[in-house]
């Protein structure tokens, strides 16, 4: 990446270039301190895989967050709302497991201290054992089946409204 850094930094958002300058600090050391926890955590996820097909997660622990309309521009770097979107998909990222998201619910005004909106969406994440994607999928299937009532628009507009000339 370094040779062509300097060449193509412009065409990089302030947030990916803090992810690059972030990645650049890691040693040699550090990488292999990460290898070592890796293993110790894959040596207990194929213990847990023992016992159930797959464990269940919300898919992030708050609803979609404001976005700011700079944010299109010139990318955003909100650690807190990352560290609050990514908190469940972490571990089977980092262990290699699949998962699968699908709508569940949808928030309603004033629920779980939210006072964002109506209607947004709720989803729940699914991690199996490696190589069973297709446990995952007949069972997010099913789940979005078992809902009563379709899901309804959010009563408040996700993305800022000067996106693409809107």
């Amino acid at each position: 990446m370094d040779p062509y850094y300097e060449d193509y930094q412009s065409n990089f958002g302030a947030d990916t270039q803090i992810i690059l300058a972030l990645g650049r600090a890691v040693t040699a050391r550090d990488r292999f301190a990460a290898e070592k926890a890796k293993a110790f955590f894959l040596k207990h996820t194929a213990k847990l895989f023992e016992q159930v097909d797959v464990f269940a997660t919300p898919a992030t622990s708050i609803v979609a967050p404001e976005m700011l309309e700079d944010a299109v521009k010139g990318g955003e770097s909100n650690l807190v709302n990352l560290v609050r979107l990514l908190r469940y998909a972490v571990f089977a990222n980092l262990m290699g497991a699949p998962s699968i998201t699908f709508p569940v619910g949808q928030t309603q005004r004033g629920s779980g201290g939210f006072e964002t909106g109506e209607n947004l969406p709720v989803a729940m994440m699914l991690t199996a054992k490696w190589w069973e994607e297709h446990v995952l999928l007949r069972m997010a299937h099913a789940a979005e089946h078992l809902r009563e009532q379709p899901l309804q628009p959010p009563q408040r507009e996700l993305r800022p409204k000067n996106v693409g000339g809107n």
